[in-house]
């Protein structure tokens, strides 16, 4: 049975100690580098579904307790593979006190790992040059997480343009 999407997601972005951020690299459309995230389905309530996802997608343990909404119903239009998934409406979440070893889904994930503030500016910079990830395994963000790493300060476009 086709899935359906419910057009509501959440992502987690994940900080550790040294202040890199994790990234997981899709196995399935939306292709390229992102923070761990997904639809907000059966799951409940975005805080629910971000802890899902995170555990689903690389084995980490969070609490409600520590996330915290940076981006809260964000309308955008972005496309995942699911019918009628032309748009979502995001939440994003920073994590903290991470429980833990990463152990990335076999099914979702191609590869995941902690990226420097150097290294989100170069995926940035590919990202900016190639307009759009289209294949697996790209060394470019996922657009959405583009946008979104800009406007939390995260990410400079001025610095690469």
């Amino acid at each position: 049975m086709e899935a359906i999407c419910d057009n509501k997601s959440v992502g987690v972005i994940i900080q550790n100690e040294q202040g890199q951020t994790l990234l997981i690299d899709r196995a399935k459309f939306p292709f390229g580098l992102a923070a761990p995230a997904g639809h907000i389905d059966s799951h409940g309530n975005s805080e629910q579904a971000a802890i899902t996802e995170v555990f689903e997608e690389v084995g980490l343990t969070l609490a409600a307790t520590n996330l915290k909404r940076v981006i809260a119903n964000r309308y955008v239009n972005n496309s995942c593979r699911r019918s009628g998934g032309n748009y979502h409406i995001w939440d994003v979440y920073v994590a903290s006190n991470i429980e833990g070893q990463i152990v990335q889904s076999n099914t979702e994930i191609l590869a995941s790992g902690w990226r420097t503030r150097k290294q989100l500016q170069e995926l940035a910079r590919a990202t900016l040059r190639l307009g759009e990830v289209t294949e697996r395994g790209t060394q470019a963000l996922e657009p959405i997480w583009l946008q979104f790493f800009t406007e939390l300060g995260m990410v400079a476009i001025s610095d690469i343009r």
